[in-house]
């Protein structure tokens, strides 16, 4: 199955192959047997949805609020609990470490 999830994720492995590869574009399409208009297409789109991502996420990121003392059930059950300003509620185990926090705010901010 081919959807459209799979082909942004396939298009954006190439794209950054790409980037990385040092070859123009116009070179990596010839090598990869791919066309060089469906590059520059997806390079776009991606390019907007990224850009759009970010400026979205910028706009909606708040300062935390840390209780000073928490409520007894979560030290007792080693909760994280986080509430965002979107309405997503997430309870996350206390050892999870702030780069995880860091991403699942960002994925979940985005929606």
């Amino acid at each position: 199955m081919n959807t459209p999830m799979l082909q942004k994720d396939k298009w954006r492995t190439l794209i950054e192959e790409q980037e990385k590869s040092g070859l123009s574009v116009s070179t990596f399409c010839k090598e990869h047997n791919l066309k060089l208009a469906q590059m520059y297409c997806y390079r776009h789109k991606l390019k907007k949805c990224n850009s759009v991502a970010k400026v979205t996420i910028a706009k909606k990121l708040v300062p935390i609020k840390i209780k000073s003392t928490p409520p007894v059930a979560a030290v007792l059950s080693g909760e994280l609990r986080l509430i965002l300003s979107n309405g997503i509620q997430c309870v996350l185990p206390s050892h999870t470490s702030m780069t995880q926090i860091k991403q699942l705010v960002e994925v979940l901010l985005s929606c």
